[in-house]
């Protein structure tokens, strides 16, 4: 989700102001958000999955992947 205020925080990539430059919110065209999204996913789930990391992603995917393993992280400490 998309926000346009300066003091909110953009749910997928977590930063206030600008975007990181692999969140699909930032991207120009629809074409790139649609690719963006699909790298943040795979990533995502090799994050929360507990895959390792891999090396030469897309931006999109490398942030996914951290937002993936910091929801792995939640879920084996019990944080809701």
């Amino acid at each position: 989700m998309s926000t346009r205020s300066s003091d909110r925080r953009c749910y997928t990539c977590n930063r206030s102001g600008a975007h990181d430059s692999g969140c699909p919110e930032s991207m120009d065209s629809r074409e790139m958000q649609k690719y963006a999204l699909a790298e943040y996913r795979r990533g995502w789930d090799e994050g929360r999955g507990g895959d390792d990391c891999l090396v030469g992603q897309s931006a999109s995917y490398n942030l996914g992947w951290g937002n993936g393993m910091c929801a792995l992280e939640e879920a084996e400490n019990g944080c809701p």
